[in-house]
């Protein structure tokens, strides 16, 4: 993901990264994630976002 791709919604996420919309949700409960909130409050993913969040699935992945 470049920085000029645009950001993306939770279920786009979740897609890119093969989990959940759900355990996007508990990653950001949890204090892991971070994403940008759009004015309306809709919860939308970075090129930075999308960076920790590849981090934390491959992290789990290992156990």
């Amino acid at each position: 993901m470049r920085s000029s791709d645009p950001f993306l919604t939770a279920s786009e996420a979740a897609a890119r990264l093969g989990i959940s919309v759900k355990a996007l949700r508990l990653y950001e409960a949890r204090g892991l994630i971070a994403p940008v909130r759009t004015v309306a409050g809709w919860r939308t993913y970075g090129a930075i976002q999308m960076a920790r969040a590849r981090e934390i699935v491959a992290l789990r992945a290992l156990g």
